[in-house]
């Protein structure tokens, strides 16, 4: 396989977020960021300067964003103890939460389609092989933050199948946390999507009555 042309050519444009100046070919940047594309083609200061201030986006979510841009293979998402063996708890924290919501925020701000099948694959990808049916508990803010990490799929028009969710809820239940949490959690979401709150909602119900 041929390496990207851009290695053989230095970059052209710069960025700047929270005052660190990153370097980064056009030609990257602009195929993909409709953002990116409007800011150095305007013929305003940005485009005659080739240098571009962000400020509402920082810097550890930016560096994902052109990781993704520039294809290089993403680290993990989740918060986690590389000591310790990734659990639910790890995909589901608060910290984890935000990180992938402000980096999907960041791609909707930037103009970039598709990226969020990244977040839907590493979901999936996550849940499989986190082997729901091993003995612990999960914490309560796992279980606050379910709700949360599922509306994100929904929010960028992906849903979940019925028995996808009923077996979250049902995972929950059986571990002795009670469905409190969720339902917290639930009524808590800041942009709550109506269709996952129809298929949530069901799925809570369809639990709840089959105890």
């Amino acid at each position: 396989m041929s390496s990207p042309l851009y290695l053989y050519f230095e970059p052209d444009a710069t960025l700047v977020v929270e005052e660190e100046e990153i370097k980064v070919h056009e030609t990257v940047i602009v195929v993909y960021s409709g953002f990116f594309k409007a800011a150095l083609n305007s013929g305003l200061k940005e485009s005659h300067e080739r240098r571009i201030e962000i400020h509402e986006i920082g810097l550890d979510t930016m560096t994902v964003v052109l990781n993704w841009l520039y294809r290089v293979p993403l680290t993990p998402l989740y918060d986690t103890d590389l000591k310790k063996e990734e659990t639910v708890d790890n995909l589901f924290s608060n910290t984890t939460v935000k990180k992938i919501d402000d980096i999907l925020r960041a791609f909707d701000f930037l103009q970039i389609k598709g990226a969020e099948v990244f977040y839907w694959r590493f979901m999936e990808d996550q849940c499989r092989k986190f082997k729901w049916g091993q003995p612990y508990y999960f914490s309560s803010e796992t279980c606050h933050n379910i709700p949360t990490a599922l509306n994100i799929i929904y929010r960028y028009g992906y849903s979940l199948p019925e028995e996808s969710l009923n077996r979250v809820i049902q995972e929950v239940r059986k571990r002795g946390n009670g469905t409190g949490n969720l339902r917290d959690g639930l009524k808590e979401i800041e942009e709550p999507d109506p269709r996952f709150l129809r298929d949530f909602s069901v799925s809570l119900a369809n639990v709840l009555t089959n105890l």
